[in-house]
């Protein structure tokens, strides 16, 4: 009877051994699949430290934030600080630019619509009231394609800052969380008068070699954060806007209308 128990025991010890075995070889083919999978899509930093390449792309101001969202104001206000003079361009070129891509020849009835499908994309995925496509000319802000606000163009403030304009001298998104606690913004008449402006986000609009103008979230109700990947998420849709104005640009251009 000793024999026979030892002998099970010793069998049953085997068993155990075996599929431990197996399970340890299988959560190591794991993590060598998930470690190649993480180094083709990250690029290396110092080390084995290693960032998402979507993320290297990012302004270095924003890659020095946390990992999933801007966290504080001071850090907002330090990532936003990071201009990109080469891209401002002088304000005659952007004037004519703006006023071109205004022409009814251009934001045409097809045109119009494939960008008010790319606002209704982001008030859906922001669930917010207010998306803007917004135009910084010299004499006023020009809202050519808007979702939520009745107006298409609006004044510049004479004390304080405004958003878009404030925004068009960035590379990365604007984020303000809230605006009545923000020195900078606080007597803005968008901010004191309808549409009552608390929270609002703004990612430049690029043409060529510079900024013209925003695509801009906005929010009547103050925000607590805004995730890091949110604001890649308006990178893209920004690009989209772009994209579909240099297209029709580019039609306007082929049938006899003069180039931008």
């Amino acid at each position: 009877g000793g024999l026979g128990y030892r002998r099970v025991k010793f069998i049953g010890n085997w068993i155990c051994l075996f599929f431990v075995t197996q399970l340890s070889l299988v959560w190591l083919r794991g993590l060598r699949k998930f470690r190649k999978s993480y180094q083709s899509s990250c690029l290396p930093i110092s080390g084995w430290i290693r960032i998402p390449k979507q993320r290297a792309l990012m302004n270095s101001a924003a890659e020095r934030l946390a990992a999933n969202e801007y966290p504080d104001k001071l850090a907002l206000e330090r990532a936003s600080v990071q201009r990109a003079p080469h891209l401002v361009g002088d304000v005659a070129t952007r004037d004519a630019i703006i006023d071109r891509l205004c022409e009814p020849t251009i934001m045409q009835s097809t045109s119009r619509g494939l960008l008010f499908k790319i606002l209704q994309r982001a008030a859906h995925h922001y669930n917010v009231p207010v998306v803007l496509i917004s135009f910084v000319h010299s004499s006023q802000l020009k809202f050519p394609v808007r979702l939520g606000l009745d107006v298409d163009h609006a004044n510049y403030p004479q004390d304080g800052f405004n958003f878009c304009q404030y925004a068009c001298e960035r590379s990365i998104p604007t984020i303000i969380l809230d605006a009545k606690s923000d020195s900078r913004f606080i007597n803005n008449p968008l901010v004191v008068h309808p549409p009552n402006v608390r929270m609002y986000v703004g990612a430049p609009l690029q043409w060529d070699t510079m900024y013209i103008g925003t695509l801009c979230i906005i929010d009547s109700k103050p925000w607590s954060r805004f995730a890091l990947q949110d604001g890649e998420v308006l990178c893209k849709l920004a690009a989209e806007v772009m994209q579909l104005l240099r297209q029709a640009a580019d039609t306007r251009a082929a049938e006899g209308s003069p180039e931008l």
